[in-house]
């Protein structure tokens, strides 16, 4: 049952980026909201991102990223740094090409200057990686986890992936959370949100790190989280210049990156606040002041989906770590289904692929009865990329011998 249960877990990761690409990296999420209204937003039949156009069925530009690794586990059995980043570059060298693809694909930031470094430099395979902590890797880790689960070398082999494409301490250790969350509820057969907090209470075996532990007593704790999100309630509530539309995103950024930085794996919120305004501009700093003078206790809705989306707001929408990382683990402990997970998801909004990756994936790892809701998502995908993939999943499955045991 585990061997099957990774199977589903590593398809419906990929899969659910394409249900989710219609709706792909729409920030306001009441825009979401008026176009599906009560339907669902899962294979929305429009495509309507505003920065690329594709064809329905098709893989956003962060599932697209994630086929060539695929490939290459497939291929040689294991992950081989260099294969694996060679057949990256492959991809993605082809992938704005309308007449190899039948649309032209938009690259994200680490891949055109991957193809920059490789390209322009002569850089080696090792010297590619590009300085990002957005989700390449968090996205990708289900792939390093149904190949290696249950190996002692998961850890390394997590590190080494992510490595392959960014220079980002912040990225391996979120991947490296996901990789011990995903294999605990394969293993364990827990809920993604009892696994959530059960693996904080096993921090001392399974070797959290200090920030790792950071991260999972803050999404367990109402009391955190409401504190954060009565500040970002106060700070969204001071009028914004009217140049100025990206402000409250600026700063709230910038209290997260000190709330959730590695230097200070225990930061308070007001440690992480006064850190913020050191680096702020006076203007930024005098809102800030104004946002901490406003604070009232954050408010609680009836509403479950609403409440979802007030908090998501609050932790931040962009794929940015560790705004994808905090959100997606938020979906994880309020929903209780794949279907919930990735619908909330997508209403959630902004950079919804990378997260659907994240958040389907555990719940496919927990549920023996997704079969049919993944059967139905194949039937919605093109063949063209899905026929090659479900092939590689059962490759990479079959090439892990402790699912077999």
């Amino acid at each position: 049952m585990t061997s099957l249960r990774t199977a589903n877990f590593l398809k419906a990761s990929i899969l659910a980026d394409a249900a989710t690409m219609p709706l792909h990296w729409i920030y306001n999420q009441a825009d979401i909201t008026a176009k599906v209204g009560a339907s669902s937003g899962i294979f929305f039949e429009t495509p309507s991102c505003p920065f690329y156009s594709y064809p329905s069925g098709v893989l956003s530009p962060y599932g697209a990223e994630a086929v060539p690794f695929f490939r290459s586990v497939a291929e040689t059995g294991a992950f081989d740094f260099n294969h694996a980043a060679e057949a990256y570059y492959n991809a993605m060298k082809t992938y704005p090409d309308a007449a190899a693809n039948g649309y032209a694909g938009r690259l994200n930031h680490v891949p055109k200057v991957f193809l920059e470094n490789r390209d322009n430099e002569g850089k080696a395979w090792a010297d590619c990686h590009v300085d990002d902590s957005q989700a390449q890797g968090i996205s990708k880790v289900a792939l390093i986890v149904a190949r290696y689960a249950g190996h002692p070398d998961l850890v390394q082999q997590v590190t080494r992936m992510v490595d392959a494409l960014q220079i980002s301490p912040i990225s391996i250790e979120s991947s490296v959370l996901l990789a011990k969350l995903f294999e605990r509820i394969l293993f364990k057969h827990e809920s993604p949100s009892a696994a959530i907090s059960s693996l904080l209470e096993d921090a001392d075996r399974v070797q959290l790190t200090a920030w790792q532990r950071h991260v999972l007593t803050f999404i367990t704790s109402d009391a955190l989280i409401g504190d954060f999100v009565s500040f970002a309630q106060a700070l969204n509530n001071i009028p914004a210049a009217a140049d100025d539309a990206w402000r409250n995103m600026r700063i709230n950024g910038k209290v997260l990156q000190h709330y959730f930085s590695l230097a200070h794996p225990d930061a308070t919120l007001s440690e992480a606040l006064d850190r913020a305004k050191a680096e702020l501009s006076a203007s930024d700093r005098d809102v800030v002041s104004q946002a901490v003078d406003a604070r009232v206790s954050a408010e609680t809705l009836s509403d479950k989906l609403d409440q979802i989306l007030l908090v998501t707001r609050s932790l931040g929408l962009s794929c940015v770590l560790p705004s994808a990382l905090l959100t997606s683990l938020y979906i994880l402990r309020e929903s209780s289904s794949l279907t919930e997970a990735v619908e909330r998801n997508i209403r959630v909004g902004g950079d919804n692929c990378s997260r659907a990756m994240v958040v389907a994936a555990a719940f496919a790892a927990y549920d023996d009865n997704v079969g049919d809701v993944l059967a139905d998502w194949e039937s919605k995908v093109q063949e063209s990329w899905w026929k090659p993939v479900s092939e590689y999943v059962s490759k990479i499955v079959a090439d892990n011998a402790s699912l077999q045991k």
